[in-house]
């Protein structure tokens, strides 16, 4: 089985962190009892991606950009893998200790790669790349991406709708099947 994502970051073209998130079920509670340690987790982090900037630039000669950097280094028990785009920005994974396969992480660096472009692309979001990255819909895409690959939560299903007559309509819970009926007109027929 594959390791489980445990850091997800973005580091800017100027090395600075756009997004950096923990995905560590111990530390990312908000009920949390012992705050003071999830603060030192997500701080250790930051830390594995700063390091991994540093990698980025040892290989960077021989790399060309929108490439994949492979794996960067292993501290404390997480590998840390990296991706550099076409535009600079560095996506750096942190994976628990276990296999991971290159084909496979090539598929999440690319969705995320994509939930990023979908950011910079929306023309109601101000991108500035010296400020992190504050978008609840790329978070939201974001930790679907790493719970679809860590396997902790199946990917939310689209409401279904159901209506009993022409104009009122409701979601259905789910497992129930969408059923249509038509309204009449005045005049008898059927209104679709």
């Amino acid at each position: 089985m594959p390791s489980a994502i445990r850091l997800l970051a973005l580091m800017g073209r100027e090395n600075n962190p756009l997004y950096v998130r923990s995905f560590d079920r111990d530390t990312d509670s908000d009920t949390d009892p012992d705050r003071f340690n999830s603060a030192k987790a997500d701080l250790r982090y930051h830390f594995l991606a700063h390091i991994a900037l540093d990698v980025f630039a040892a290989r960077l000669p021989s790399k060309s950009a929108d490439s994949d950097f492979g794996l960067l280094f292993v501290q404390d028990g997480i590998a840390i893998y990296g991706w550099m785009t076409n535009t600079g920005v560095k996506i750096v994974l942190g994976f628990s200790s276990g296999e991971v396969i290159g084909s496979e992480i090539r598929s999440i660096f690319r969705a995320i790669h994509f939930a990023y472009i979908s950011l910079v692309c929306n023309a109601f979001y101000s991108v500035d790349e010296r400020r992190p990255i504050t978008s609840r819909k790329f978070d939201l895409s974001v930790c679907r991406i790493v719970e679809a690959w860590n396997g902790s939560a199946p990917a939310p299903a689209p409401p279904r709708m159901s209506t009993s007559t022409v104009g009122s309509a409701r979601a259905a819970p789910a497992g129930e099947n969408v059923t249509m009926t038509y309204g009449q007109s005045r005049s008898g027929t059927p209104v679709a």
